[in-house]
């Protein structure tokens, strides 16, 4: 995969002047599709996400599905009905899209960390940077088994150079166009996820168990 097209997708979700900020379904599906991608490129260390992440994309896009032409067409709609009908928080057994939408918020601020993180620090292993990025975002939602599972796989993490060429941006040394393009990539979703966490939070809906 090519990292760039990551940063565009998520550049392409910037608010338009004047205009109510939406989350395009379909699209946010593709950049998601993205980041399988991106994560499949580490290798075996993130298989322990993948297949989660996969089946809540799988569940959004479903019920995209079923909706046909009654669906709306911003994530955040969806998000806005679940609320109004009080279905929003219906726990782990039949989960709700906002509640696996706030699931995958916890993960994308996890690539975006690493993304930036891989790009300003040089000098790190691949592992080590996982580990720090994943102790910052993702280990506070994590239980302890999960979370020391989590940092025995991800000495599984391939070389920079090895993940460098699998994400097309060759070279045996972090070079500036490298660095500028990855920490660019995390910035771009960055800027998604402080939108959705705003909205999130205005909405008091952070905490869905």
């Amino acid at each position: 995969m090519d990292v760039r097209d990551l940063r565009t997708s998520f550049a392409a979700f910037a608010p338009v002047d004047g205009a109510e900020w939406e989350l395009p379904c379909r699209e946010f599906l593709d950049a998601c599709e993205l980041i399988k991608k991106l994560m499949g490129s580490l290798g075996r260390c993130m298989s322990f996400a993948l297949s989660d992440i996969a089946a809540k994309l799988e569940q959004i896009d479903e019920y995209i599905t079923s909706a046909g032409e009654a669906c709306p067409s911003s994530l955040l709609k969806i998000v806005e009905k679940e609320v109004s009908l009080n279905v929003h928080d219906a726990g782990k057994k039949n989960p709700s899209i906002t509640r696996t939408l706030l699931r995958l918020m916890w993960f994308l601020d996890f690539v975006a960390a690493f993304l930036s993180k891989l790009g300003e620090n040089t000098s790190a292993s691949v592992t080590f940077v996982a580990r720090e990025a994943y102790n910052e975002k993702l280990a506070p939602n994590h239980p302890w088994i999960v979370r020391k599972a989590a940092s025995a796989s991800m000495a599984l993490c391939p070389s920079r150079d090895s993940l460098m060429k699998s994400i097309s941006l060759n070279g045996t040394t972090p070079s500036e166009e490298q660095c500028e393009i990855l920490i660019s990539t995390g910035n771009e979703m960055k800027k998604t996820l402080d939108k959705l966490w705003a909205y999130y939070t205005s909405n008091e809906i952070t905490k869905l168990k």
